[in-house]
């Protein structure tokens, strides 16, 4: 009774991120957005205020979120704003979405990858991550083996190459993991071709470059592009140069703020 509390969300709808990842295959449960989708309102208790509203500011000093909803004054803060993926930081890369570029990391890409799977009949699909960090580093590794147990029961496995393409140096973040992924992979004949880090996408002739020079060939580009945090805390002269908050990593206390969290 002492306490108010607020919830700000620009999103009226609750995603279940994960299961983006199984969207673009159409596994049971996954077919539509509203599978993986509820309002926020009914997943939040009924004593919490909950406003649906795009945030334009943290106004520390003042201990203000500034909306385009309003003002709202705060004694604590916690902000959960995540990231987001920027592809125009790739050369090519905007202009070749919805033609033979596609992500899953959005609601919009998850539906339009699983038009463009449905279409595809055979060739050469390239999972290319452009740069870390990214949210879920085992997400690429776990897409590459479902678009492998997808294909084959299609009926079409034998027509497709599957080649994963990370500028990291192995299939995964941590090297025991990495290593039994690898050779997973290698059992599945799934290509990985590592420390290839992406400069440029050619969606006309069908390739992705490398800063040094290195090409590869593909007919289905699934990629995640760099991942940034909310600009908005960037604005607010929170964040450390890409969107996320400067924080003591053993609290999650943002620096310099006693009350942000």
């Amino acid at each position: 009774q002492e306490w108010n509390i607020t919830v700000i969300d620009r999103n009226s709808l609750h995603y279940y991120q994960p299961g983006f990842l199984f969207l673009p295959f159409r596994f049971k449960g996954y077919q539509e957005l509203s599978d993986v989708s509820k309002p926020t309102k009914k997943l939040i208790d009924n004593g919490v205020d909950v406003v649906n509203a795009e945030i334009i500011e943290v106004d520390a000093k003042n201990n203000v979120v500034k909306t385009k909803a309003g003002n709202f004054h705060y004694d604590w803060l916690v902000s959960s704003l995540g990231c987001r993926i920027i592809p125009d930081q790739i050369d090519g890369m905007n202009e070749g979405y919805e033609k033979n570029v596609f992500d899953f990391y959005t609601p919009d890409g998850a539906i339009k990858l699983q038009r463009a799977l449905d279409r595809f009949d055979g060739g050469k699909l390239v999972f290319n991550i452009a740069e870390m960090p990214i949210k879920c580093p085992v997400a690429p590794i776990e897409f590459v083996f479902l678009a492998d147990y997808y294909f084959h029961t299609k009926g079409i496995r034998k027509k497709v190459e599957i080649e994963l393409v990370t500028p990291l140096t192995g299939a995964f973040t941590k090297p025991i993991a990495s290593k039994v992924f690898g050779e997973i992979a290698k059992e599945k004949g799934i290509k990985i071709t590592t420390d290839f880090s992406l400069g440029y996408v050619d969606h006309v002739n069908k390739k992705i470059k490398s800063y040094t020079k290195q090409e590869l060939d593909y007919d289905l580009l699934v990629a995640i592009p760099p991942t940034e945090g909310a600009e908005v805390i960037e604005n607010s002269g929170l964040g450390n140069g890409a969107g996320y908050i400067r924080t003591d990593k053993h609290t999650l206390k943002a620096v310099g703020h006693n009350n942000i969290y």
